[in-house]
């Protein structure tokens, strides 16, 4: 749902005096093998980003952690930690 990501940097920058949010994306409403695998990769690789948050639904969150994780760490395979949100 589109603003919940942005809702969610703006309680973490205020409750726990967090401003190094870099970012937020949301995902659109597709099956989890038709998502921009790439597209996802290189926005996440550009970042620079050492944590991901995760917050779909299970297992669609799950399996786009795991599909990005095998395309995003070429380059920085130790680098990311991915957080799942259940």
């Amino acid at each position: 749902m589109e603003g919940v990501a942005d809702n969610l940097k703006s309680v973490c920058q205020s409750k726990f005096n967090n401003f190094n949010i870099i970012g937020t994306f949301c995902l659109p409403f597709l099956p989890v093998d038709k998502y921009d695998y790439e597209g996802i990769a290189n926005k996440v690789n550009e970042s620079k980003a050492d944590i991901i948050w995760v917050g779909l639904s299970s297992p669609k969150q799950e399996q786009l952690a795991y599909y990005l994780g095998f395309i995003s760490s070429c380059k920085n395979k130790s680098r990311y930690k991915f957080f799942i949100s259940h």
